[in-house]
């Protein structure tokens, strides 16, 4: 949504470029829609999955750095 908002929220609609303005409210609609694949068929993955597997694996490797010192 941060995508959709900063984008209107530029004044894209008062600009003179032809080019830009035809694609603009196509790219605010499409930035609100979340991106999400089928792992096996089993499991839903998105950005929050991605960033919580990331956020568990970074701990996981600090808390063995420093159980090995």
């Amino acid at each position: 949504m941060a995508v959709s908002d900063a984008i209107y929220n530029s004044d894209w609609y008062l600009q003179d470029y032809s080019v830009i303005r035809a694609p603009i409210p196509l790219i605010i609609q499409k930035s609100q829609q979340s991106i999400t694949f089928l792992a096996g068929g089993l499991f839903q993955i998105n950005a929050r999955t991605i960033l919580t597997v990331l956020r568990v694996s970074w701990s996981a490797c600090t808390l063995m750095r420093a159980l090995r010192k």
